[in-house]
């Protein structure tokens, strides 16, 4: 359960945006031009990479 707070912790700093339920106050707003999501791991080193999405994902969000 740590290692899952862990990776949740550092995915929001990875984040420069709010969305949904994540909610920054220094980035209040939704980015759009932020089509990428974040993924993490690691145990003791937590580590985090930013992926874009498949363009697919774009032409169902316009619909």
């Amino acid at each position: 359960m740590l290692a899952t707070a862990r990776w949740m912790y550092r995915s929001t700093l990875a984040r420069q945006e709010s969305w949904g339920m994540h909610r920054r106050d220094d980035y209040p707003d939704l980015d759009n031009r932020y089509r990428h999501y974040v993924t993490t791991g690691g145990l003791d080193e937590v580590w985090t990479s930013a992926q874009p999405l498949p363009s697919a994902h774009y032409a169902e969000a316009a619909e």
